[in-house]
């Protein structure tokens, strides 16, 4: 991607990463902003410990043809996810409401319900686990609601397999389906209220979670090529929290 390669003109990580990343982000085309599928936090850590690694092997992946600004990039987009997203929490917290979160609870204990029974019907289905792998991890309204449409769809292609093991995909999807809209519903109301928080927010985050994953996909490729007869270090390029997803299911690391 062109913007990419464009260099942020203050790379030190720092209060002011935001601002620094601004222009840069500005040009991401939308169909390529995405909410994370990793939570921030660990999508933050693994990226700070992915720099480390690639900083102390800097010369070697160079000689790949890796752009030095993703080496440069990785710990200021790191630092400022983690701020962009302590700004939605600011934004979110405080407006919270009982029913709100009681809500929120229902979708993450359906969500759950509906990962652990797709994981064991379709345990055999490398394709199907696949599926699974992109729902999130997220608390937020709207990554739930993503997270239960997807479930939904996915019930209801595999609804042969679920009803074997007595999981009722038809009701559990319709019940997704009925929690989603409800909770697009409730984050429209709240972003509706005079003094609520902008979906701008959501969108700086989003922005920022979606260039730190494409940098880091370039890192790790970077890696995987040039380390791929030393697995010790190889494996220092690895996403441990696919990794730790893969060995709960029992699937193949990457």
């Amino acid at each position: 991607m062109a913007a990419r390669r464009r260099k942020i003109e203050d790379e030190t990580p720092g209060d002011d990463a935001l601002s620094s990343l601004r222009a840069l982000l500005d040009r991401l085309p939308p169909d390529q902003v995405k909410a994370p599928r990793v939570p921030v936090s660990r999508l933050a850590a693994e990226a700070l410990a992915l720099s480390a690694t690639a900083e102390s092997l800097r010369e070697r992946l160079l000689t790949k043809r890796l752009e030095p600004e993703h080496l440069d990039h990785l710990p200021v987009l790191a630092r400022a996810l983690t701020m962009a997203q302590a700004e939605l929490d600011a934004a979110r917290g405080p407006r919270r409401t009982e029913a709100e979160l009681a809500l929120e609870a229902q979708a993450v204990e359906l969500r759950a319900e509906m990962m652990t029974a797709g994981r064991f019907a379709l345990r055999g289905d490398a394709n199907a686990q696949g599926t699974l792998d992109r729902v999130q991890d997220g608390r937020g309204l709207d990554d739930l609601a993503m997270d239960l449409t997807t479930l939904a769809v996915f019930f209801e292609r595999h609804a042969r397999e679920l009803a074997k093991v007595g999981a009722e995909p038809g009701a559990l999807a319709g019940r997704a389906r009925e929690l989603a809209a409800t909770l697009v519903r409730e984050v429209a109301r709240r972003r509706a209220e005079p003094g609520g928080p902008s979906s701008e927010v959501k969108e700086v985050r989003d922005r920022i979670a979606s260039l730190l994953v494409e940098t880091m996909a370039e890192v790790r490729a970077a890696g995987a090529f040039a380390f791929r007869k030393e697995p010790r270090v190889l494996a220092k390029f690895h996403s441990a929290y696919n990794v730790a997803k893969r060995r709960r299911r029992g699937g193949a690391e990457e």
